[in-house]
């Protein structure tokens, strides 16, 4: 079953593995074929550099800017919180983190921006006019390039806090006109030997969120 990988092996992703997943994924469905997505892959020396700024901004405690959708005059209803807190919590348990243990947490927060070490990493644009249904067709084609990926032997990570600094992105990525980083995906080969591989969330069991009419 899929699962996120956050520790990836040093072995570099061919172009051939890329264009064949991405070949796979621009099939998606989407609301009147209006194919809302565009992305920029960054390899190499870029990762370095953006790694850096990205951590630095961390470190100095430059405030995020707020993820999509999120305000607090909209705050996200308790029922999903209670179930990104556990997740968050069942992590640092995995990871023998304590919960008062500042240095660590803030230690985990930064590995988001070493990337866990992948060789690639895919930002994903998006243009905010568009009816809000679009960002729908968003995620299935994020989903689907994730699927062409695994058939390519490669793991991913999919990440909305690699926009948090999106400032940062602009220094060192040529944006698209008119469109704006909405998240990123970190791919490659899976670390067998990483521990934090082997975690995994809880799931919904399907009666917990289907409903059966006859």
């Amino acid at each position: 079953m899929r699962h996120c990988v956050r520790a990836f092996t040093k072995e570099p992703v061919l172009k051939e593995q890329l264009e064949r997943a991405i070949d796979y994924a621009r099939y998606a469905a989407s609301s009147k074929n209006m194919q809302p997505w565009q992305l920029t892959i960054c390899q190499g020396n870029i990762l370095q550099s953006l790694s850096k700024d990205l951590i630095d901004a961390v470190y100095s405690g430059v405030p995020p800017a707020s993820e999509l959708g999120e305000s607090k005059e909209n705050p996200i209803p308790q029922v999903y919180m209670d179930r990104a807190r556990q997740c968050g919590y069942s992590l640092f348990q995995h990871k023998a983190i304590e919960r008062h243990d500042k240095e660590a947490r803030l230690e985990h927060w930064c590995e988001n921006y070493r990337f866990f070490g992948a060789s690639t990493v895919i930002l994903f644009y998006y243009d905010h006019k568009l009816p809000s249904h679009c960002l729908i067709d968003m995620g299935i084609f994020l989903e689907r390039l994730m699927h062409g990926l695994e058939k390519e032997g490669l793991s991913s990570c999919p990440q909305a806090s690699l926009v948090a600094f999106p400032d940062i992105l602009k220094k060192h990525i040529e944006m698209p006109e008119n469109l704006s980083p909405i998240f990123g995906l970190s791919l490659g080969h899976e670390d067998p030997e990483g521990k934090v591989n082997q975690f995994r969330t809880e799931k919904l069991e399907i009666n917990d969120f289907t409903k059966w009419l006859n």
